[in-house]
């Protein structure tokens, strides 16, 4: 009886730590260079999907960033205005490392970011501190696997799931557009 438990467990457990490797698109174009990307205001449009992949809220974030020392240390401030009329601010502090690996951190985010740029994708992957309303649990602590695809030099687009102890718990989903590309 405990195999017929433990089997399925341990094959949705495998299954849930299984991932793409970056590498994998490292000659997809167009490059993605992040500080180029997100330099001067991107604009956003997104969905959170719980894991029934219910849309459970939509919102709209404009970004401002701002890259120093040669493109290596950035800042990201996120403004988001969500479908039930709430505002959220987050700021991103980003750092190139070598070999086009990033860190980022934010309050919200339990430690730092580690980013890796590969082709025209973007894996992050953190810890997450999410705050849960109309629950008796205040925040849970959630782990983001986060792509980015540049689709063409105007147009990112990001999905994002997060996870706890390797279930899946929902998805972001989120179309990113340079705001000030002709400028």
């Amino acid at each position: 009886m405990m195999k017929k438990i433990l089997i399925p467990l341990l094959v949705l457990f495998l299954a849930n730590c299984s991932s793409v490797d970056p590498s994998a698109y490292k000659d997809k174009e167009p490059e993605l260079v992040l500080e180029k990307y997100f330099e001067g205001v991107t604009s956003g449009w997104g969905l959170v999907l719980d894991r029934n992949e219910e849309v459970i809220k939509r919102f709209i974030v404009k970004i401002d960033g701002t890259f120093t020392d040669n493109g290596t240390k950035g800042k990201l401030v996120e403004d988001f205005v969500w479908s039930d009329g709430k505002t959220e601010r987050r700021v991103w502090f980003l750092e190139k490392k070598k070999d086009k690996n990033w860190t980022g951190k934010a309050d919200d985010v339990i430690g730092s970011a580690e980013g890796v740029v590969s082709g025209n994708s973007l894996n992050w992957k953190y810890a997450y501190n999410l705050v849960l309303e109309d629950s008796v649990i205040e925040n849970l602590v959630v782990t983001f696997n986060d792509w980015m695809f540049l689709i063409n030099d105007n147009v990112l687009m990001n999905r994002a799931t997060f996870s706890k102890f390797g279930i899946n718990l929902g998805t972001v989903i989120i179309t990113f557009k340079k705001d000030d590309l002709d400028k």
